[in-house]
Formats: structure tokens, sequence, C-alpha cells
């Protein structure tokens, strides 16, 4: 069925006519719509409501990536490896008091940039820990926005494990926490399906989550999908904790520099106890912004923005205006005896390398 027009009038007046009919049938009756086709924009409505009434626009589409092999070969071209099968997890050879964690930022494939997300990898190829901080898909083709332009999903979740396959590889260990558009499929779902029993069912048959991420990352041995168990059973699998240092994809965003980053802190303060963090954790590392930034806070805490390695989206030159430029770059730092080297947090800023000149 055809998705309404990118059109917030009719998603309000699908609102206003339940309000005012009481029901979905009576008010697609009073439009003129047909029942499905209303309930859909309905849905929609809601959404887009909750949403704060934000419309994006649709992000360009990327080359067909063909089949499985062929995109997995045309990767490892770009990393400059022969061997076109998954060699298994990389092992680490010995232990050492000090580690080094590569902290990688928002990548949302199919839309991500191949040959900067490639070269990362290579040049950090002697981490101990790398970090996935959330949306490494994008799910624009499941996403409730209307779509001109989509990258089938089929093909970005071939991305998506051709990814998970190469940090497998590279490092010896891959910690994951959720992004947004990670959660794209698990809200669309549940959006649909109203009976629970019907999202236990696809759950049984899938091995208990809706998420293809951690469905792809159960392939592989060293790669974990993190989160933090807070009080009363709760589960936050948009963050996690290493040492003293707090990884999240909080879905916070603020034109002002440094605003976001400072709520954060103050959420995480406030409810420390609850979320069970160390008692000195003190470095704070932010996803989701696509900001990249470095500030020093309080006494003794460090606000850290990791950036992105994603295409320009769509909505960033829509007529709406807002936001600010985003920062394609990423974040390593070093942890000594499980607490993190304050001095040795350090951000890279891609931008600028006319390598990457677009």
């Amino acid at each position: 069925m055809a998705a309404p027009p990118l059109d917030p009038s009719l998603w309000q007046e699908a609102i206003d006519a339940v309000t005012q009919h009481g029901t979905e049938s009576a008010a697609s009756r009073a439009l003129g719509i047909p029942v499905g086709t209303f309930r859909s924009r309905y849905l929609r409505a809601l959404q887009w409501k909750a949403d704060g009434g934000r419309v994006d626009v649709p992000q360009p589409i990327p080359e067909p990536i063909g089949t499985y092999d062929e995109a997995w070969a045309a990767w490892r071209r770009r990393l400059g490896m022969a061997k076109d099968r998954y060699r298994g997890p990389k092992i680490k050879l010995q232990s050492s008091e000090r580690q080094r964690v590569l902290v990688l930022p928002d990548i949302h494939a199919p839309y991500h940039h191949p040959q900067m997300l490639a070269d990362v990898i290579e040049a950090e190829r002697t981490a101990d820990i790398c970090v996935v901080m959330g949306d490494i898909s994008d799910s624009y083709a499941i996403s409730r926005f209307d779509k001109s332009h989509r990258a089938p999903i089929d093909e970005e979740i071939r991305q998506v494990e051709i990814i998970l396959a190469t940090l497998s590889e590279r490092f010896p260990e891959v910690r994951i926490i959720r992004g947004n558009h990670d959660a794209r499929l698990e809200r669309q779902l549940t959006a649909r399906l109203n009976d629970l029993e019907f999202i236990q069912a696809i759950k049984y048959m899938t091995g208990g989550t809706l998420d293809f991420v951690q469905a792809a990352a159960r392939r592989f041995p060293n790669v974990q999908v993190c989160g933090v168990n807070a009080a009363d059973g709760h589960r936050a699998d948009w963050m996690m904790v290493l040492g003293d240092v707090v990884f999240l994809h909080a879905e916070k965003f603020s034109r002002v520099p440094i605003s976001a980053l400072r709520s954060i802190e103050e959420w995480l303060s406030d409810n420390e106890r609850m979320l069970g963090l160390p008692d000195d954790w003190r470095v704070v590392i932010q996803a989701h912004t696509h900001q990249l930034s470095w500030h020093p806070w309080r006494a003794n805490k460090l606000l850290v923005e990791c950036g992105c390695l994603c295409q320009t989206p769509g909505y960033a030159v829509s007529a709406r205006v807002g936001g600010r430029p985003q920062r394609r770059g990423y974040v390593t730092l070093e942890m000594v005896d499980g607490k993190c080297d304050v001095s040795q947090v350090k951000t890279h800023w891609l931008d600028g390398s006319e390598r990457y000149a677009s």
C-alpha cells in the first residue's frame, strides 16, 4: 500500500478525525478513506506527533550491493585484504594492564562512508576493544518516514553483517550498544501488531529478539550486545559501562554546543543508583548527535561526543533549517587497570582531510 504524502496536515487530519468521531472506522468513513489506508496513516500520525512533529527528508539511495558474496568482496578490496571469507574472531595474544579502545560512532549502514570506515578500522587495528556506539544500521527502508529513495532492507542487513564480520576479525572484543535507528524494526512491529501474543511468537522464532543487529551479532563469538541492568528488572540497552566510562546513545540533541552533554551528565548523576553506575564514573561518551567534541566538566568529569561515520542525511538540507553540521570522526581512549587515562582520550576529526572531501 502506498505511503501517505509527506504532508503533516494529513496526519493532523487523521488525529482530529479520530478525536471527533471516536473510532478509526468512523473516522475513515467520514473522510472517505478505506479503513486499512486510514489506519496506516493514523499510526504514522501518532508517531509523528510523539516525535514532536519532525519530518525527515529521504536520504540518497546507495549503489546496489548485489549478493552477499559480491558485497563482501567489494568491502574486502576497500580494506586491502585478499581473502574473501570470514576468518574467525581475532584472539588477543597477550594480556596488558593498558588497553586501547576504539569508539566507532553512528555508522548508519548502508548510508555509511565505506572508505572512511575502512580507513579507521585499518588505522586502529591494534585496539583491544571496539565499542560500536549504536546506529550501526539505518533501517530507513522500515522507518515510518515517506520514502522516495531507499535501500532494500535485505541489502542493509548484508552490509551490517559484513561490517560485524570485519570488526570481529580485526579486534579481540567488540561491544555494541543499541541506537534509535537499530530499534526501528521493533518499534514498527510493535506499532502494527497490537496483539502481544503475535510479538511473543515472532520473538520465539527469532531467538528472543526483534533487532536484526542483535541477531547478526550472535554469529560472532567475540561480538557482544551490551546494556545496563537497572533497578526493578529494567534494562537500558542504549548504554554500557566500561571501567569508569559510560558509553551512551541517548536520544538527546541540542543546537547549543555541550548543552546535550550537560543534560546527560546531570541525568546520570541524578540516576546513578538506579542505573547501578560505579561510584567513580567520570567519563561520558555520547553518540547520536553526530557531533565531535571534548569537554572537561566539573572537578573530575570529561564529556565527549564521538562524531559519526555516515553520509550527510537528507534532512540536513531541509527547509525546516535546524541543527549543526555533522562531524565525521571517531574517538580513541586507553584504560589502565580498568580506569580511563583521560590524557589519552582523543577525538579524530576526519572531515578536515582532503582524502574525504566531497
